[in-house]
């Protein structure tokens, strides 16, 4: 049985509340209620301190639990030290995908310094051409160009075809041949297919899926709710 982070903590506070009550040398066992009275009166007096204790331990599983997702490997813009990080898992050939970019892109704005956006290929298997669209936006990125290249992947979200990833390599001046080999070979395929491990690993389920600072949302929700977890997670973050 996997004990939850929070869960654990709260137990080894309990703990050390009961072992520094009684001590090695008291006579008899410890019953029920003189735990439960122990506990309450640290309550009392303490409250506020051990929700503040709890919400600190309870943010840092979180930020711990994907900590890893971002690699060199993975397209991210914004300062690395930024104090807000959000993570998404989307789908080129997703409709809800393109219509939360413009969320996104208002919100670096609105926080200009405080995001740090990186992006994992989570390619369902009923969009045909989520995967090669994925493989052409990370060939573009050994080039320099992923964010120009998924922007027009994001205004073509309805029309992905093998021409068109073509077409906007030609627009962006790519090397071809660098483009086509690297969007063919397997070590791209393997990002895309680590991508879609991490999302089953920590959760997230379906397209678009966040985290910001660890706190997953899912879906593409209206600007208000993102900027809600934001300002939340700037605060926790002074």
């Amino acid at each position: 049985m996997v004990v939850a982070p929070l869960a654990l903590a709260i137990g080894v506070c309990v703990a050390l509340l009961v072992a520094a009550a009684f001590p090695v040398s008291s006579q008899g066992p410890i019953d029920r209620a003189a735990v439960e009275a122990i506990v309450a009166d640290y309550i009392a007096n303490n409250g506020d301190k051990l929700k503040e204790s709890l919400i600190a331990a309870d943010l840092k599983s979180r930020q711990s639990a994907v900590a890893d997702l971002i690699t060199d490997q993975t397209p991210t813009r914004g300062p690395a030290n930024a104090p807000v990080t959000i993570i998404e898992f989307g789908d080129f050939e997703c409709p809800f995908c393109a219509r939360v970019q413009p969320t996104i892109d208002a919100l670096e704005k609105a926080y200009e310094g405080k995001i740090r956006f990186a992006y994992k290929q989570l390619a369902l298997p009923f969009h045909a051409q989520a995967k090669p669209a994925a493989y052409a936006a990370l060939a573009a990125q050994n080039q320099g160009k992923y964010w120009e290249f998924a922007d027009q992947l994001w205004a073509n979200a309805a029309n992905l075809n093998d021409a068109l990833y073509q077409k906007i390599a030609q627009d962006l001046k790519l090397n071809l041949n660098r483009f086509n080999r690297d969007r063919a070979s397997k070590a791209i395929q393997d990002l895309v297919e680590k991508d879609m491990a991490d999302a089953q690993r920590v959760g997230a389920r379906g397209t678009p899926f966040f985290f910001i600072n660890g706190e997953p949302i899912s879906g593409a929700l209206p600007e208000a709710e993102f900027r809600a977890v934001i300002d939340a997670a700037l605060a926790a973050a002074q």
